[in-house]
């Protein structure tokens, strides 16, 4: 009679890497399950297993910096570099929205200027109309007055266009789209320029931008990558 036999293995294992020192422990589980149709077997069927720990320390390449160590210190500066990337563009969204502001408030004082310099324009035509009546003018003065509200009115529909660009520069800054509630109302400058002089410490005020530069901090945090490069280099050409 032919006898058969089936069997069945699995095995898993852990590893975990120290937080100092370079080492590992590895854990290691095995099991096997054994079954056959030969009457006479004494285990039927038969199970066995086994579990191994293993602990490794290097005593020389990898004592005090590691690859896995070198990844988390490259993660940590990566994320620095992120949260730099982050401010320099909240920085340059902010300076942008400014501008426009400022830009607007500029095309409104100029809208107001013209529209005063269309009337007074428009009040001198209408005394030379009535001087001409009287004859103490020529005909002249009144068609350089025509041409004067003319030039005028111009100036006004120009300073219009350059503030509907404004409005529509800050609007593209500040609201979501074009299907916004805001997109449709007008811009009203609250906040005016100062004349009021400040007191500037010139020291300080170069120590606060050469500390806030993005540039400078990205190009430490890359410098430190490559420090952690050349010493992950290093503990490499150590020997085992």
């Amino acid at each position: 009679q032919q006898v058969a036999t089936d069997s069945a293995s699995d095995a898993t294992g852990v590893s975990q890497a120290l937080s100092w020192g370079g080492g590992r422990i590895d854990l290691d589980f095995s099991g096997t399950r054994s079954g056959t149709s030969n009457a006479f077997a004494t285990y039927n069927p038969s199970v066995s297993s086994a579990a191994t720990a293993s602990i490794t320390q290097p005593l020389l390449r990898g004592l005090r910096f590691d690859t896995i160590r070198a990844q988390i210190a490259q993660a940590g500066i990566a994320r620095r570099i992120a949260d730099v990337a982050l401010r320099q563009e909240a920085a340059t969204m902010l300076a942008i929205v400014r501008r426009a502001y400022w830009e607007l408030v500029y095309t409104v004082d100029v809208l107001d200027t013209t529209r005063q310099s269309e009337a007074l324009a428009e009040r001198q035509l209408q005394d030379n109309r009535v001087r001409l009546d009287l004859g103490t003018v020529a005909p002249i003065d009144v068609l350089e007055s025509e041409a004067e509200v003319a030039s005028r009115h111009q100036a006004v529909t120009q300073a219009e266009g350059a503030w509907r660009i404004a409005q529509i520069t800050l609007k593209e800054e500040i609201v979501s789209g074009t299907g916004d509630p805001l997109w449709e109302s007008a811009v009203v400058p609250v906040d005016r320029p100062t004349q009021a002089p400040r007191p500037l410490d010139v020291s300080q005020a170069v120590a606060n931008a050469l500390s806030n530069r993005t540039d400078l901090v990205v190009a430490r945090q890359q410098r430190e990558s490559s420090d952690t490069d050349v010493r992950l280099l290093g503990e490499e050409r150590k020997p085992s």
